[in-house]
């Protein structure tokens, strides 16, 4: 019911005094709430944010559930959901902003390691370790020569790396230094972004294309803001990465 009187709201406002709406879910570090203000913030709203302001536009950010702001941005004007990976079952049902930042799947090496990758050809006779449940591991599995450790936490799959019992470590590439600052251990590098994904904001079909077009040429704009981002919260190899 919240779900529809929030769609009939904004169904029924002028389109000429609508702002733009984005939704959203709690996911740090690309979007949350401050739990102490109560701001959304996260390195996609920032992007998000400079957007706007680059654009001489306005907009509105609300959290809530997945599908609530799913279903949201399909059907509502001048609405938008982010963080969302831009796939082709979704590509003919938004309108798209982005890239935001490219995200995927990345192997990891300890820091100091001169392993190096260039394809999954490069994987045989490795040992792979990763946290039980991630659904790439159906993928490890059939790769010929690929030796994977499954553990039951990020902790114990960092441990084994840096014990040199595995030779890599498998992690989304937004979650990686997350879950090394809380296994206490060093930063890992990265050796090979795997599976590549590009992370976007996907706009309803009902949303102003002009508006979409300003805020897309405004995204261009923002690549430095975009390195500072990746460079405090993202992958980067050890060639890249600041000290």
């Amino acid at each position: 019911m919240r779900f529809l009187g929030v769609l009939f709201f904004l169904l029924s406002l002028p389109v000429a005094a609508q702002q733009l709406t984005f939704v959203t879910e709690e996911q740090p570090p690309m979007n949350f709430t401050n739990p102490e203000t109560g701001a959304i913030e996260g390195i996609s709203t920032r992007m998000i944010r400079a957007m706007l302001e680059k654009a001489n536009l306005s907009g509105d950010f609300h959290v809530m559930p997945w599908k609530r702001g799913f279903r949201l941005a399909l059907s509502a004007p001048n609405t938008c959901i982010y963080t969302m990976v831009r796939t082709p079952v979704r590509e003919a049902r938004f309108q798209w902003i982005g890239p935001l930042f490219e995200s995927g799947w990345a192997f990891y090496r300890r820091k100091g390691s001169d392993l190096t990758l260039e394809s999954e050809g490069d994987l045989r006779g490795k040992v792979v370790s990763l946290t039980s449940g991630t659904r790439e591991i159906l993928v490890l599995d059939k790769l010929e020569g690929v030796f994977v450790i499954e553990v039951a936490s990020e902790k114990k799959a960092l441990s084994l790396l840096y014990e040199g019992r595995a030779d890599l470590w498998v992690s989304g590439v937004f979650t990686a230094l997350m879950g090394a600052e809380a296994a206490g251990v060093p930063t890992p590098e990265l050796a090979y972004l795997w599976r590549p994904m590009e992370l976007a904001v996907g706009c309803s079909p009902a949303t102003d294309k002009q508006l979409v077009a300003r805020l897309n040429a405004a995204n261009q704009q923002l690549d430095a803001l975009r390195d500072s981002l990746r460079r405090d919260y993202y992958y980067f190899s050890s060639a890249e990465r600041p000290e």
